[in-house]
């Protein structure tokens, strides 16, 4: 994991699916393109991976989520 992640600002639901979490931050083109990387494990959320592409995640301050080897983003919640 880098030293440096790129933090994200979030202040929408507390609960998605890992689906549009990932297009919704930008991290992949398209949710057919996340689906096809969920199958191939190069997706993680706090270095697990995720293997259920209809995972809902609960978002918390300070999640880390991985698409690929070089793709990270840091959530914080808007207060």
């Amino acid at each position: 994991m880098p030293d440096e992640i790129p933090e994200v600002i979030w202040n929408k639901d507390k609960t998605a699916g890992i689906l549009n979490l990932i297009t919704e931050l930008n991290m992949l083109l398209s949710k057919s393109e996340a689906l096809r990387m969920i199958k191939n494990g190069g997706i993680r959320l706090n270095q697990k991976k995720v293997e259920d592409p209809s995972f809902i995640v609960t978002i918390r301050d300070g999640l880390v989520l991985q698409a690929g080897k070089r793709k990270f983003v840091r959530l914080k919640l808007e207060r």
